[in-house]
């Protein structure tokens, strides 16, 4: 089984910061939208996702500049899934 290596490149830190990022976003915008707690974690992982997947399809038409790499869009996933994560988990203890 291939190894997987992650944070092997300073990058793929940066991309788990933004997904952390896209997250929080999504949470605080969600959170005026919705009363549901449930939906601001749904909203949150789900721009996070869709962040990670489009920043990687504008790298693979644009590969003059960009350089299109799988992991990018895994490392922004599971900073998409932290922040949510944390806030499912405190509010599953309330």
């Amino acid at each position: 089984m291939p190894k997987i290596p992650l944070w092997k490149q300073e990058d793929k830190k940066d991309h788990f910061v933004s997904g952390i990022d896209w997250s929080i976003f999504g949470m605080i915008t969600s959170f005026v939208i919705f009363s549901n707690p449930y939906m601001w974690v749904l909203c949150s992982f789900s721009l996070a996702l869709c962040a990670g997947i489009i920043k990687e399809i504008e790298d693979y038409f644009d590969q003059k500049h960009h350089t299109p790499d799988i992991w990018d869009a895994v490392a922004t996933i599971l900073g998409g899934i932290l922040a949510p994560g944390v806030l499912l988990v405190i509010l599953l203890l309330l």
